[in-house]
C-alpha cells in the first residue's frame, strides 16, 4: 500500500511541478492566451499605442478574471494581415511598477516616456503611497519619482477619472475620478468621486490643483477631450456619474450627454455649453478620440459603447460625433431610421480609445450580455477594433485599419449639418440657441495651431533602472521552468510507466489520452473545436460578427498556470449608483470580422 499511495502522489506532483505550479515560473502567450481585455490604460508614442494594467480573460479560463502584469504595444506603422496592427509583448517591467485598473496613462512624446498615474490596485494588494512610475522607451526601463510630502498630502491618486494629454504642453490631466481604499493609502469608508482638474507637467515634475466645474459636483467614468481652440486650448468633458459635493457613491446619478463643461485652460475658466441633435443615452465609462477638421473649422468627437444606468444598464453598441463648435450631437452608427435586431447588438465598456492617423483604436471591453465568457473579443485580433475617422472605402465607420490613412476628410454625415466639405469649411460655428457663455464665441473662433514640442533629452538609451525585467531577462523565466518542466515532465512519464507496469494498471480511458498538450512552454493547449458562424447584416445596421467560442478544459487535465497574469476575482466590488444595483459587471462578447 506505501508503494502504491507513493505512485499516486509522485506522478500530480511531477505533472504540476511540469506545468510550472509545484516551484519554477512560468508565463502566459499574450496572443495566443487572449480572449479580453479591460480597464487598461493606453498612449500613443509615435508608431506605438502602449497598453499597460487592466484587466484579462484568458483562452480557456472561462470568467475568471487576471491582472495584465505586462506593458504591451502595437505597431500602428505595420499592418498584420488581415486587418490589425500586430501586438508587442517583448517590454520590460518590474514586480515593484504596479499594475492598476482604471488609470491613466500620460504620453510624453517629445521625451518618449509614460507617466502611469491613478487606478485601483487589484484586489488583494494594498495600495502604496502616493507615487508616480515613468517608463522610458528609449531605455526600455522604468522608475519611480519622487513625490513630495506636500504633493502626497495634496494630490488625490483616482480611479476611472477623464484623463487627457496635451503634447504641446507636455501636460496630463485628469477631472474627477473615485478616491477610495482601492487607490488611497489610508482611505477608510465608501468611496468618493474628486471634484476638481488635476494637472501634471511631465518636464518639471510638478502638480497643480486647479478647481473643477462650478456646480462643484464630484464626478467620475466620464470623458474629456483637448480641444485646440481659444487662447492655448479648451477641455471638454461629459457624461459618466455625477455626485454632490462631499458625497459618497450611494449619492451617485447620471450625468447629461447634451451639457457639455468646458475648461479654458488659458483663463482657467469653466463654463457650460447646451449640445443639440441626437442626444446620446446616459452612459459611463465609455472611449472616444477627437481629430480636427483640416482646416480648424470643426471639432469632431467619436464616441462609441459605455455602460447605461436603469433599464439601459447593459450599455450601447453605437456611434455618434459631438460636432464642436456647433455643439451638435451626429449618430453614425447604427444608421438612423434602419432596424438592428436586439441579439445583432454587442454592448461594451471598459475599452480603451486612441486616435492613430485616420483611425480610432478601440480595444477591449466588457460584455455584459455575455458574463460566463463563452466567446471572445476577436482573438486573431486580440481585441482590437477600429472605426475609420472618415469611412473606409465601403462607407462605412466600422473597418479595417490602414496605417497609410494619414488625412482627415470631413465625412458627409457631419458636412450635411454644419455644411462645408470633406477639407472643413463649416458654416455652421454657432450653437443651436447660441452660446450659452458670450465668452465662448470668440474663443472658438481662434485655432490653436502649436508648433511640435521640443524634447528636453537625447535619444540615445540610459541604464536599464534596477530591478526591471528585461526581455532577456523573461525569456530566461520562460525558458527556465520550461527546461524543468520537461525534465519533470519525463521523470513524471517514467514514473507513470513504472508505476502502472508493477500494479498492472489498465490503459487511460481514450477520453482522457484524446487531449495531448503539444505546446511551447507559455502557449495555450489548442482547444478541442473552433467554432465559427457569420451572417450578414445590413449594411449600416450591423455587420458581420464571428463569435470565437472555446471548449472548457477537460475536468482530467491541470488548469494551466500564469505566472504574469495574476488571477482575481470579480471586479470591480464597489458599491453601484442606486440604479444599478444588483447588476453584473462581468465582462461578455460576441465579436466581429467587421466590427474592427
Amino acid at each position: 500500500m506505501v508503494k502504491v499511495r507513493t505512485c499516486m502522489f509522485t506522478v500530480p506532483l511531477l505533472w504540476l511541478a511540469s506545468i510550472g505550479i509545484v516551484g519554477g515560473l512560468t508565463d502566459y502567450d499574450p496572443v495566443k492566451d487572449f480572449c479580453r481585455r479591460y480597464s487598461q490604460s493606453s498612449a500613443v508614442i509615435k508608431d506605438r499605442l502602449y497598453i499597460d494594467g487592466g484587466q484579462l480573460n484568458l483562452f480557456n479560463q472561462d470568467p475568471r478574471k487576471y491582472t495584465n502584469k505586462r506593458l504591451l504595444f502595437h505597431d500602428t506603422a505595420q499592418q498584420e494581415v488581415p486587418s490589425m496592427p500586430p501586438l508587442g509583448t517583448n517590454l520590460s517591467k518590474p514586480d515593484s511598477a504596479p499594475s492598476l485598473i482604471g488609470g491613466a496613462l500620460w504620453a510624453d512624446q517629445a521625451n518618449a516616456k509614460l507617466f502611469q498615474y491613478g487606478g485601483d490596485w487589484p484586489e488583494g494588494e494594498i495600495p502604496d503611497q502616493m507615487s508616480l512610475w515613468v517608463y522610458d522607451e528609449y531605455a526600455d526601463s522604468w522608475s519611480k519619482l519622487p513625490v513630495s510630502t506636500q504633493d502626497r498630502q495634496e494630490i488625490d491618486r483616482v480611479s476611472f477619472g477623464a484623463m487627457e494629454t496635451v503634447e504641446y504642453l507636455g501636460h496630463g490631466f485628469v477631472l474627477g475620478g473615485w478616491k477610495g481604499e482601492r487607490n488611497s493609502f489610508s482611505w477608510q469608508g465608501e468611496r468618493q468621486a474628486a471634484g476638481g482638474l488635476l494637472e501634471y507637467d511631465f518636464v518639471n515634475n510638478q502638480w497643480w490643483n486647479r478647481t473643477g466645474p462650478a456646480d462643484g459636483k464630484g464626478r467620475a467614468e466620464g470623458a474629456m477631450f483637448y480641444v485646440p481652440a481659444g487662447d492655448i486650448g479648451m477641455l471638454v468633458h461629459f457624461g459618466g456619474v455625477q455626485t454632490p459635493k462631499g458625497g459618497t457613491e450611494s449619492d451617485a446619478t447620471s450625468a447629461p450627454m447634451d451639457v457639455i463643461d468646458i475648461y479654458d485652460m488659458g483663463n482657467q475658466k469653466w463654463m457650460v455649453q447646451n449640445a443639440t441633435g441626437d442626444i446620446p443615452e446616459r452612459r459611463r465609462r465609455f472611449c472616444g478620440g477627437i481629430i480636427s477638421a483640416p482646416d480648424g473649422s470643426s471639432h469632431n468627437i467619436y464616441i462609441t459603447a459605455g455602460m447605461g444606468f436603469g433599464e439601459n444598464k447593459t450599455g450601447y453598441d453605437d456611434i455618434y460625433i459631438l460636432t464642436i463648435p456647433a455643439f451638435k450631437w451626429i449618430k453614425v452608427y447604427p444608421v438612423p431610421g434602419t432596424t438592428r435586431a436586439p441579439e445583432d447588438a454587442y454592448p461594451s465598456y471598459d475599452m480603451s480609445c486612441n486616435v492613430v492617423r485616420n483611425n480610432l483604436l478601440v480595444i477591449g471591453g466588457q460584455f455584459p450580455a455575455d458574463p460566463d465568457v463563452n466567446a471572445c473579443d476577436v482573438a486573431n485580433d486580440v481585441g482590437v477594433h477600429n472605426i475609420v475617422l472618415s469611412k473606409d472605402p465601403d462607407g462605412e465607420f466600422w473597418g479595417l485599419y490602414n496605417p497609410n490613412l494619414t488625412s482627415y476628410r470631413v465625412p458627409s454625415e457631419i458636412t450635411s449639418i454644419i455644411g462645408g466639405d470633406t477639407g472643413g469649411h463649416a458654416t455652421k460655428t454657432t450653437p443651436d440657441g447660441g452660446f450659452t457663455n458670450f465668452n465662448l464665441g470668440p474663443l472658438f473662433k481662434r485655432v490653436v495651431t502649436p508648433a511640435p514640442r521640443a524634447a528636453t533629452r537625447s535619444p540615445s538609451p540610459s541604464p536599464s533602472s534596477s530591478g526591471s525585467t528585461t526581455p532577456k531577462t523573461r525569456q530566461l523565466m520562460i525558458i527556465i521552468p520550461s527546461v524543468i518542466g520537461g525534465v519533470f515532465l519525463l521523470l513524471a512519464l517514467g514514473t507513470f510507466l513504472y508505476c502502472r507496469r508493477r500494479h498492472q494498471k489498465s490503459p487511460a480511458p481514450a477520453a482522457e489520452l484524446a487531449y495531448n498538450y503539444t505546446g511551447v512552454s507559455g502557449t495555450s493547449p489548442a482547444p478541442a473545436a473552433e467554432l465559427a458562424y457569420n451572417y450578414t447584416g445590413v449594411s449600416g445596421t450591423s455587420r458581420p460578427k464571428t463569435p470565437q467560442l472555446h471548449s472548457p478544459v477537460p475536468q482530467n487535465v491541470p488548469a494551466y498556470p500564469f505566472n504574469y497574469a495574476t488571477q482575481q476575482h470579480e471586479y470591480p466590488t464597489f458599491m453601484e449608483p442606486q440604479e444599478l444595483r444588483g447588476h453584473s459587471q462581468s465582462p461578455v462578447e460576441m465579436m466581429t470580422e467587421q466590427r474592427r
